[in-house]
Order: structure tokens, then C-alpha cells, then sequence
């Protein structure tokens, strides 16, 4: 495992943005005033008639105590300073002249007459700040230029009105457009300005107590990008070299003191490193620090050199810093093109061009264990991929000041001057990937490296300061590639009322043959809007990239019958939205958007946070598309460079078996950094190594971190617990998305499965929906069972607060035949409730369900077809089915339902039957016949109201986060009759021929064991666990068993370690077994 940190030493990177719904929206820099009325070519301007001009474009009122006007005029907003949403607040220079031109009273005035500030007649800054220094919004106006299209003109007449000499002001045509760009600004002839109301060439949508600005879709979206630039250090300082570090291993301590291994026990360990044949006194780098030379701060480090040139080459000696993080840490240079340092050698060195300052990096991205300690036979991986650079001229005369050291964070091996970047020469370290990964940056060295091989010595003093990273570059975001998803994107969300959207991959959909698409398959509409995307973990800083970049990508359909689509990007508690215009002519088609032009909406008006950006997602607005479909490809922001490379494959993937779960583990492909591992299980052994071969096997987990290296397959039978066999793949998703090949087990893990409840294929005898449950429970028909302390899939789910068992506790019973599916709830709730309000919000009982025999991956989003998804509701009196059509059935002539539950009292009891070929009507689905072996996805999930209103859900799956309504993927599971696919999974029926008490398993066993055992005859029996010393501790059965196998789980969890007996007693047979419990 892998990880990479952007760690500065002396300087962080500030970022300093506010993304406030206040906007400049009106400025009055020149006003005009006729000397003599109606003679327009006799005027005079009086700064006294300056003023400025907030809206609040959000929803919630802004207290501006402490808002500072800096530039354009100083000004201090007083305390108790409010700017409503949806009003003005005008600043002007002089309250008493604005009451003279607008017979209207200024809100505040930064100060009348000469000496207290006035706008600039050519232009300048006008920058507003919070109290704490937060920009606030900047508006850089002129009267020339592009600017001055919009505000200027000459000579001055009143049928060519300009803001500058002429007297109306400058007003924002919508304050949700960018207002630093002058294309958004205007006046209008006739008028002075409209200080305090909607600007007269507003053509905008009007605010409103739901949003306005520019059409966005949802509730209208408002003033939006980050207010001025990004304010983060372009520069940032890596060290200063002012003053030693309190690290004082910061400059690496050699225990070996030369290089070389023979020479690990010479007398010259130090801070420095020096070639192998250099003798005690003769090679060193002494390090010490200068207030008094320095070109920037207050100090410089300070380098006294020796250099003995004893090899056939020359000789050299070092100083070499490391990152303190050994096994993970790295510095992140990527997002920055140019490392800088100055040097300063004020006495000449002691020979003539003999010295060569080089800076030097090591690169770790190929290095696994990493030491800094080297060893015999390492090759030298200590020193990674090792990157010289070469300073020019070699040192030699005195300097006469500081010289200034650039050199590109590139790799050139034609590079001998540093002018073109690093060199990684091979004369030491590893040749790794051969690619300058300039994230992972394990360290770097100052080495004065010289040229003479005479045994003669050469001595220098050189000052080193500023080590600076410089030229901030933006750093590409990729979406989707044309091939694949990167894996910082994981898997794709869909939602929608009803179905929901979904993103599949297409193969060979792309612009070519040899690209992908992804394909996005639109839900329902009954929201007026239906999503897909990603959730972006780790979260994309786009600081930088925001004021900057565009986010671009290609789609094709035939038919949109949508009003249009928004991009969205949530991050904080901010989303921002940008609508796109979609042509339906099934051709590729580009869309390029600039970052900054995206606005708020999504019922948000503030607290996007452009360093964590989470979201990423298309939506689909308005009516009509449900189900119509959408190919996309190559999306990403910025000039992206993309990686094809399929990584390696994991090794040692292995099982450990459980109780009822077996833990898959693997090693992570040494060299990739970001990658994530999809996990995979077949009842069969995986026979190719080509991921498409994936699709029919179960998916265990997708998209685990790396360094995590375990995922956890739950295995389940129908009934009865029993052994199975399983059979593991893992497959690598490098950062690019590139995938590996398949990493299969060439042998199964056997361990006990957990017999859970199915649907049975004979129906209750004689059933009725009438709120009586006892034709299901005589007709030996077995619930799915769900509470706080327990449910049927081993781990209860309780979202929010339901207290315990008899607060809610869940027992379902479902049956098909050919012509009706049929559920019961059995529901224990200590008081029932249904009332006013959401429905969802009421005792209601949800059943999810897909009628199909799902193998494979589970679907993203509802299934419609061949492979349909339905969500049964069941609330009160009523009853509906959602995805795809929303539809009652309570009064439909193909449903019998009925629903016990009385407000007040405790308990229900629902039963429901439908005719399966009425409801593939609704959706016009593929009928459903249920066989014997098939699974089924299903999720029940009880909401329950106690009368005080919701207090929480039950859930059947554990990895059901109250997202079960947007996807089927994080469902549950049951089968159809005793069988999983064609593998009989109970032995109920199985009768022994003779006597056995069998070798528990696993064994040894941490917590829970299984005990299996067979008697040829039925009779009284009993099964005991006994100690090393003979005593009893627990009878795990003393009753009267028929013939036949059986089986008994111990769970052992509050017993130590150590050897422990079971002993079988019946009336014909006893038998003692050993077994180890292992903590």
C-alpha cells in the first residue's frame, strides 16, 4: 500500500475563497451632470455622485458586520449590517448627493468630499472582503477595451449614453452571470442608473424565494462561481533553509558514512554521504546556517564541502533528505512544473572547474517494502529512480551574488544543463517504471560532484536558499476515458422516481470502434428529473483548476424527449449546475463548459468547496425520458494524458474460511498507486484470465481501496446450513482504469453456508388475504425474519431508532405459483401508526424485488424486460408497486390485499397476492415463472411510527444505507424451493444408514464451529462439550432426533483458548471427537 501526501515544510497552500450569494451589481464611477440644463456638450462630473450597488442573490439573509470594501475605496461595514435575500444595499460616496440624483436614501456612504476615495473614470478593482480577509466578489471594470463596448463612447451625447463622462451607470445583466466578464455588464441611455431595484437591462430570471438568475432546472439556480481568483501560493516554499529543522535527521544520518557496502564499518558516519574510496577529513558536507548570507528570509543554509577524487571518475559527497514517512509518505510535486533553489559562492573554490552542484530526486513509485537502509543484493532500490540534474558552469571563481537555479519537472536523458529537466542517468538506483512520477517523490539530495581522479582534494563554501516549488499547473480530472472510468470514480450511482438511471459500459460504443461509451439509461420522471454519476473518493481539489478549466464530453441519442440536461458537481454543502441543450439526432456531439460558469442550484445557494469536489453527475429535466437512453464518452476537465497499460495481476489470492463467511485476501500488485480490486466468487473453478469472463460470477466487493487486501463473502444455501465450495477471483483496476487480468484460485475454500428462508413454490393451503397468518405457518412455509438482535442474512440493519424487538420485528413469508405471486408480513410493532404526512414517514412495509434469477453482478439501477425490479409498498389501506410505472393496487381486480394494522394498537399483519401476468403488464415486463433453484434479489424494509412520528427503518442488508429505492445493488438475496441453481442445499431429507459423529469444521475454529452428525435410528440424544478436565460446560442437544444428518453450530466466544471434547450419546452409539479453539 501506497500513499501519497502533498506535504510542504515551511509553507502550506492557502486557499482562500467565499463562495457568498452577495454579487457587485450596479457601479456608478463617472457620474454626469449638465452645467447647463438640456445643453448635453456643457457637463461636469462630481465624484460625490459615486456609488456602489449589492444584491443578494441567495435565499437566506447575509450579516455583513465587518465586510470591508479594499479596493476601488476603503470602506468598513458597521455592525448589525444585513443585505436581505433578494434585496439591495447601496454604498455611495456621498449620502446627500445620492438623495439629490435619486430622491431615494442611500443604505451607508464610504465618505463625501477630497481625501476619501473615488472610483477610477478609466477603471480598476472594485474587491469587497468578508471580515476574516475572504473574498466576497471582485469586479475589475474599465472604460476600454471589451469594457469599453459596453460602458464608453465619444464624444458625449445623449443619444450615445456611456458610463464614463455621461452618467448612467454600469448594471450586471443577471446576477447569475459572471460579473469579471464585461460582456455581462451594459447601460442603458435615458437614465443615471437604477440604484436599489432591478437593473432596467436585467435579462435574467427574477429572483425568487426559490432561486433565479439563468435557467438551471430544480428550483433555479443563483449566483454561483467563486467569487475572484484563486488566491492559493503558486510558489509554494519547500523549505526556506532560514534555520536548521527541528528534525534533526531531516538531512539523512549515513550509519555507513561512504558508499558502498564494504565500507559500512569506516570511522565517517555523518549527516553527508561521500564516494567509497574517500578517506576520514578528506570527503564531507558540513551543514550549518547564516543569518547574515541569505537572498530571501532570514537565513541560508550553509555548505562547507570537501570532495576527494579517488575513483576512476572523480569523487562526490552529498546531503540527502527523506521523506520521515518511510513505508508511505511522499512529496507531491506533479501539479507544479519547475523546482527552484539559489546558490551563492561568495570565496572561490579551491581548483577551477572541478564542482558540479547537482540536485538530485528520488522517485519511489516502483519501490515496495521501502527502507532507507541499504542491503546486499537491494540493486539499489534505496535510492529508488534516481534523477540527477547538472548545474553549469562547475563551480570555480567567486561569485558576485546569488544565481538562480530553474530546472523543469520533466525527464530528458539529453539533458546535461538543467535546462530541459532531470536525467536518470542509471549510474545509481532502480530503473523502475522509466516514467518521472512526480507524485511520488520519496526525497531528494545536494551533491557536488568532482571531476578529478588524481586523489587531489577540492573544497568549496556554498549557501543554498529557497527551494521552491513554481509555475502551477492544472491538473486534469478524467470522468470517463473513452475506455474505462478511473478508480477514484468507483462504481456509478443512478436514482430516479420509480427506476432508476443507470451508467453502464458498452464496448466498442465509442467515437471508434476501438473506444467505449458508457450508456446512460434514463429513469423515471415523475420527479421532473433522473440522475446518474459518481461519487469521487478521494475527493478531486479543482482549487485551482475551478477559475480555469472546462469540463467537456461527447454524447449521442436518438431521441430526448427531456426539456434539457444540467451537469452538477456537489461538494461541501454546495451544488452547482450548468444546463446543457441536448440534439437528438443520434450523432456525436461536444460540450465544452467552462468550470466557472456553472451555478448554484439543486436548492443550495452557498458552500461549494472546490477543494473536495464529491460529485460528478448528468441529469435528465423534465418529462418523458424514462427509459430512453444516452451514450457518453471521453469526459474529463483540462488537456488529460491517458494510460492504456493493463496493470499486473494480484497475487496469492487466497480464502480464510468463517463463520458463515469466508474472508478473500490477496497482495496488491507492487508499482500502482490509487488502484482498487473487484472481488469475485464462482461455485466453479474461474477457467480464463480475461475479465469479460467475470459476468456470470458473483460479485463479492468492487472497488476496494488498496491497502485493504480482504473483502467478505457472506455464502448462503436455501433452508439448512450446509458445506459449500467457493472458488475466488480478484481482478486490478489501476488509477488510469485500466484492468488486469484475472487472478483466480486454482483450488475452493469448503466452510459451512448459512441456510436461510425461500419463496416457496407451493402457496399457502386455502390462503385468503384477510390479516390471518396461520395458513402460512401450517403450511410449514418458513419467514424471512428481520429485527434489532437478529435477522435471516446474519446481521441486523436498524436505520435511525427502533429500540428492540418488540419495537419492530419482521417476519416475511412470500410463495409463487404460475399464475400469482404472494406475501405475508407477520409485524410486531408495539404501536401501531398510520397518519398525515410523507408516506415513507408512516408504519409502511416495502418489499424490493427482482423476478429473475439473478447471477452475476446485481443491477445498478431497476431492471425493466427480461429482468424486471419492482418495489412493493404497503401502507395502511393502501398498497402500490413503484419502478417503471407507479401504480395503485389496492382496488385492482388481480390484487387480494389486506392490512390488520389499527392506529393505537399493537402489531400487524399484511397480506397481498397478485397475478404475475398483470403486473408484467404495467411495465410490459417479461412474465415471471418461478423455478426451483432460482435467487432472488429481495430487500424488505419495515419504517416504523409510533405514533411521535418516524423513528426509524429495519433493513434485511447489511450494506443497505436507506439507498435501496435508488439500487438494486445493495439488495439482499433468497431462492426459489431447496435448491441454489442446480445444487440441492438441504439434507433434510437425506437419511443415514448408520451411526457417525463427524470432525467439526472449521477446525481449528475462532468463535463458532459446526458439528455434524448421523444416526441410523431416531431415539433420544444427546450432544456435550466438555473441558481438558472432563467437566460439562454446555449440552448443545438432549432431546428426542429422527433418523438422519444433523447439524449443531457452537458458538465458543466467551471460553479461552484450548483443547475442547464433543461427545454424542444415544440409545446405540457414543463417540468423543477433539477440537481446538484457537483465539
Amino acid at each position: 500500500m501506497k500513499k501519497t501526501l502533498t506535504f510542504f515544510f515551511s509553507i502550506s497552500m492557502l486557499l482562500s475563497f467565499s463562495f457568498s450569494q452577495v454579487v457587485i451589481n450596479e457601479i456608478m464611477f463617472n457620474p454626469y451632470y449638465e452645467t447647463t440644463p438640456g445643453d448635453v456638450s456643457t457637463y461636469s462630473t462630481d465624484d460625490d455622485g459615486e456609488f456602489v450597488e449589492l444584491f443578494n442573490a441567495g435565499q437566506s439573509d447575509v450579516d455583513m458586520s465587518g465586510y470591508k470594501f479594499v479596493q476601488g475605496f476603503d470602506f468598513t461595514f458597521p455592525n448589525g449590517t444585513t443585505i436581505a435575500a433578494g434585496k439591495y444595499l447601496v454604498v455611495a460616496r456621498s449620502k446627500e448627493r445620492f438623495k439629490a440624483d435619486y430622491n431615494a436614501d442611500a443604505d451607508l456612504e464610504w465618505g463625501p468630499g477630497s481625501g476619501n476615495g473615488a472610483l477610477s473614470n478609466s477603471g480598476e478593482d472594485i474587491v469587497i472582503v468578508t471580515a476574516s480577509g475572504d473574498t466576497v466578489d471582485i469586479v475589475d471594470y474599465d472604460d476600454g477595451g471589451d469594457w469599453g463596448a459596453q460602458s464608453s463612447g465619444t464624444p458625449p451625447t445623449a443619444t450615445a449614453a456611456s458610463a464614463d463622462g455621461l452618467g448612467p451607470s454600469l448594471e450586471l445583466k443577471d446576477f447569475a452571470a459572471d460579473n469579471s466578464l464585461a460582456a455581462s455588464w451594459g447601460i442603458t441611455s435615458g437614465q443615471k442608473g437604477t440604484p436599489g431595484a432591478v437593473n432596467s437591462n436585467f435579462n435574467g430570471t427574477p429572483w425568487s424565494s426559490g432561486g433565479g438568475g439563468t435557467a438551471g432546472g430544480g428550483s433555479g439556480p443563483v449566483r454561483t462561481h467563486a467569487a475572484g481568483t484563486w488566491t492559493g501560493d503558486t510558489s509554494p516554499m519547500i523549505n526556506s533553509l532560514n534555520a536548521a529543522s527541528t528534525d534533526t535527521n531531516y538531512w539523512q544520518y549515513f550509519d555507513w558514512g561512504v558508499a558502498g557496502l564494504s565500507a559500512t564499518s569506516d570511522s565517517m558516519p555523518g549527516h553527508y554521504e561521500v564516494n567509497q574510496n574517500s578517506v576520514k577529513d578528506s570527503g564531507f558536507v558540513n551543514v550549518s546556517y547564516s543569518t547574515d548570507v541569505k537572498n530571501e528570509g532570514t537565513g541560508s543554509m550553509k555548505l562547507d564541502v570537501s570532495v576527494h577524487g579517488t575513483e576512476g571518475w572523480g569523487g562526490y559527497a552529498k546531503i540527502q533528505h527523506m521523506h520521515p514517512d518511510t513505508a508511505n509518505g511522499f512529496y507531491d510535486f506533479s501539479k507544479y512544473d519547475t523546482i527552484s533553489f539559489q546558490y551563492y559562492m561568495p570565496e572561490a573554490a579551491s581548483q577551477d572547474q572541478v564542482l558540479e552542484l547537482r540536485f538530485n530526486v528520488i522517485e519511489y513509485s516502483n519501490v515496495t517494502n521501502p527502507t532507507y537502509t541499504p542491503a546486499d543484493g537491494d540493486g539499489g532500490q534505496t535510492l529508488g529512480e534516481y534523477y540527477y540534474s547538472f548545474t553549469a558552469p562547475r563551480l570555480g571563481a567567486a561569485m558576485t551574488g546569488w544565481a538562480t537555479v530553474d530546472i523543469p519537472l520533466v525527464e530528458d536523458p539529453n539533458n546535461w544543463d538543467n535546462k530541459n529537466g532531470f536525467n536518470r542517468t542509471g549510474w545509481a538506483g532502480i530503473s523502475g517504471n522509466t516514467t518521472f512520477d512526480t507524485d511520488r517523490i520519496k526525497g531528494f539530495a545536494f551533491e557536488f560532484s568532482g571531476n578529478a581522479t588524481d586523489r587531489s582534494v577540492t573544497t568549496a563554501t556554498v549557501y543554498i536558499d529557497n527551494i521552491t516549488l513554481k509555475g502551477r499547473k492544472t491538473t486534469p480530472y478524467v470522468y470517463f476515458n473513452g475506455k474505462a472510468s478511473p478508480a477514484d470514480m468507483g462504481s456509478p450511482f443512478g436514482w430516479g422516481d420509480g427506476s432508476a438511471s443507470t451508467l453502464e459500459v458498452v464496448s466498442g460504443a465509442g467515437t471508434s470502434s476501438e473506444t467505449n461509451a458508457l450508456k446512460w439509461t434514463m429513469g423515471g420522471d415523475g420527479w421532473g428529473v433522473t440522475g446518474a454519476g459518481w461519487n469521487i473518493n478521494p475527493t478531486h481539489d479543482m482549487s485551482y483548476e475551478w477559475m480555469k478549466d472546462t469540463v467537456q464530453f461527447k454524447y449521442k441519442t436518438a431521441k430526448f424527449s427531456g426539456d434539457n440536461i444540467r451537469l452538477q458537481y456537489e461538494a461541501g454543502s454546495g451544488k452547482l449546475v450548468k444546463v446543457v441543450d441536448i440534439t437528438a439526432d443520434d450523432k456525436w456531439h461536444t460540450v465544452k463548459v467552462a468550470l466557472q460558469d456553472f451555478v448554484y442550484g439543486d436548492n443550495t445557494t452557498s458552500g461549494f468547496d472546490t477543494t473536495k469536489v464529491k460529485v460528478f453527475q448528468f441529469i435528465a429535466q423534465g418529462k418523458g425520458y424514462a427509459g430512453e437512453t444516452m451514450m457518453i464518452t471521453e469526459a474529463w476537465t483540462g488537456n488529460p494524458s491517458f494510460d492504456f497499460v493493463s496493470p499486473a495481476v494480484a497475487e496469492n489470492v487466497d480464502a480464510i474460511p468463517g463463520t458463515y463467511t469466508n474472508a478473500v485476501v490477496w497482495d496488491d500488485v507492487p508499482g500502482e498507486f490509487g488502484e482498487v480490486y473487484d472481488v469475485y466468487a464462482s461455485r466453479t473453478p474461474f477457467t480464463t484470465n480475461s475479465p469479460d469472463s467475470l459476468q456470470a460470477a458473483d460479485v463479492v466487493a468492487l472497488g476496494v481501496a488498496e491497502g485493504t487486501q480482504e473483502a467478505y463473502h457472506d455464502i448462503t444455501v436455501p433452508l439448512a446450513d450446509r458445506p459449500a465450495s467457493w472458488y475466488y477471483a480478484v481482478v486490478a483496476t489501476d488509477a488510469a482504469g485500466n484492468k488486469s487480468k484475472v487472478a483466480g484460485m486454482t483450488s475452493s475454500v469448503d466452510n459451512v453456508a448459512r441456510g436461510i428462508p425461500t419463496i416457496s413454490l407451493t402457496p399457502p393451503s386455502g390462503f385468503k388475504a384477510d390479516g390471518d397468518i396461520s395458513e402460512w405457518v401450517s403450511s410449514g412455509i418458513h419467514p424471512l425474519e428481520m429485527g434489532v438482535s437478529s435477522n435471516s442474512m446474519g446481521t441486523p440493519n436498524v436505520w435511525s431508532t427502533v429500540d428492540n424487538d418488540d419495537d419492530a420485528y419482521v417476519k416475511l413469508y412470500i410463495a409463487a405459483d404460475a399464475e400469482k405471486l404472494y406475501i405475508a408480513a407477520d409485524v410486531t410493532d408495539d404501536a401501531f401508526n398510520v397518519g398525515e404526512g410523507n408516506w415513507w414517514e408512516q408504519d409502511a412495509m416495502e418489499v424490493f424485488m427482482g423476478l429473475y434469477d439473478q447471477r452475476g453482478p446485481k443491477h445498478a439501477g431497476a431492471g425493466r424486460g427480461a429482468e424486471p425490479d419492482y418495489k412493493f409498498a404497503f401502507l395502511g389501506d393502501s398498497a402500490f408497486v413503484e419502478f417503471g410505472t407507479s401504480t395503485g393496487l389496492s382496488d385492482k381486480p388481480y390484487v387480494e390485499y389486506a392490512n390488520s394494522g389499527v392506529n393505537g394498537s399493537p402489531n400487524a399483519v399484511i397480506e397481498f397476492s397478485i397475478r404475475l401476468d398483470s403486473l408484467a403488464k404495467i411495465n410490459t415486463d417479461s412474465v415471471f415463472v418461478a423455478k426451483e433453484g432460482m435467487r432472488i434479489p429481495i430487500e424488505p424494509a419495515w419504517h416504523d411510527n409510533d405514533g411521535s412520528g418516524w423513528e426509524g427503518n429495519l433493513f434485511m442488508s447489511k450494506n443497505n444505507t436507506d439507498n435501496a429505492w435508488q439500487t438494486p445493488s445493495v439488495w439482499s438475496h433468497t431462492y426459489v424451493g431447496r435448491y441454489d441453481g442446480d445444487i440441492l442445499s438441504t439434507q433434510d431429507d437425506i437419511v443415514a444408514s448408520s451411526f457417525e459423529l463427524k470432525r467439526n469444521y472449521p477446525n481449528p475454529f475462532n468463535p463458532s464451529t459446526t458439528i455434524e452428525y448421523s444416526l441410523g435410528l431416531a431415539g433420544p440424544t444427546k450432544l456435550m462439550i466438555y473441558d481438558v478436565l472432563g467437566r460439562e460446560l454446555v449440552t448443545l442437544v438432549d432431546e428426542y432426533r429422527p433418523a438422519g444428518v444433523h447439524k449443531v453450530m457452537w458458538n465458543a466466544s466467551g471460553l479461552p483458548s484450548g483443547v475442547y471434547f464433543y461427545r454424542l450419546e444415544s440409545s446405540d452409539f457414543n463417540r468423543t471427537q477433539k477440537m481446538i479453539l484457537m483465539k
